[in-house]
């Protein structure tokens, strides 16, 4: 689950969605990552437009979703798997 498109998240949201999901603050998530808080919000933003959500919580479930999906479509070793959850 990586690369830039829409729907898709980058190793960096990647790793704020999962500090968000335990839940960190901004400055929190800035502080681990060595990033600004600025720089989390925006990475938030993107977040939230690629998983087309309104919330924090509701991308967090989305994620959630579609990472469990993909699991288990690899487990079933099927070809052409798409999670694409919205």
């Amino acid at each position: 689950m990586r690369g830039g498109a829409v729907g898709k998240l980058s190793e960096r949201e990647e790793e704020i969605i999962y500090l968000i999901a335990g839940g960190l603050r901004d400055k929190d998530i800035g502080e681990q990552l060595a990033i600004s808080s600025e720089t989390v919000r925006t990475h938030v933003k993107s977040i939230l437009l690629k998983l087309k959500s309104q919330t924090r919580p509701m991308a967090v479930a989305k994620f959630t979703l579609r990472y469990a999906s993909e699991i288990s479509c690899m487990l079933r070793s099927k070809q052409g798997c798409d999670a694409d959850i919205a």
